[in-house]
């Protein structure tokens, strides 16, 4: 996915893809960012989401309405690496923007010019009222991320997971591109399931 030189946000790209309703699913991809790409750059990249699957500094809504969520990679760009971390639009939010929950300190670390794995996977909760939802993230096999406890919704519209967000951009806070900026991804897959039962 290109970022074109001089755009953010409006550059967005990728696609917003339905599937079948389920109650855990897991989106796998790979992700390769070059080793030029330019520091100071910041963005939102792959997830998931379900019902109205709010983004875009909607969190308002999510919270009032409680019918959508999304989880989505944020990363920030370094000197030496790259910096991904949780992005979540969920029923308890108090601002318009995505919230990291606390797990700023389990940043996922990415290498420049590596291909890496990631691996999201999301259970969603049990009962409108019980905040028992998880949020994994593993790193080339490895977990990096483990959040339990998220209330993504507040009724039963949208306790689902049902959209996939192919989506990537360089936004919000941040640099602007200086030159036209890319990050590759491939191997896309998602396997998703009716029933938490792992």
């Amino acid at each position: 996915m290109s970022f074109p030189e001089g755009r953010k946000i409006d550059g967005l790209q990728g696609a917003r893809v339905r599937i079948q309703p389920a109650r855990i699913c897991e989106l796998e991809f790979r992700v390769r960012y070059p080793a030029d790409f330019q520091t100071g750059l910041h963005g939102k990249q792959f997830g998931l989401g379900g019902g109205a699957a709010y983004t875009g500094g909607l969190g308002a809504e999510a919270a009032k309405k409680g019918d959508g969520w999304s989880v989505r990679l944020q990363f920030d760009a370094h000197g030496n690496d790259i910096t991904n971390q949780l992005y979540v639009y969920h029923a308890d939010m108090k601002g318009k923007y995505g919230e990291d929950l606390g797990t700023r300190n389990q940043q996922l670390r990415l290498k420049r010019g590596k291909w890496h794995r990631i691996t999201l996977r999301v259970t969603m909760q049990s009962a409108p009222d019980k905040a028992d939802g998880r949020v994994e993230v593993l790193l080339d096999g490895k977990r990096g991320i483990d959040l339990k406890g998220v209330h993504f919704v507040a009724g039963d519209k949208g306790r689902v997971i049902d959209t996939l967000l192919l989506e990537s951009f360089c936004g919000g806070y941040g640099a602007t591109p200086g030159k036209n900026q890319h990050v590759m991804f491939d191997d896309i897959r998602w396997d998703c399931k009716t029933t938490s039962d792992k």
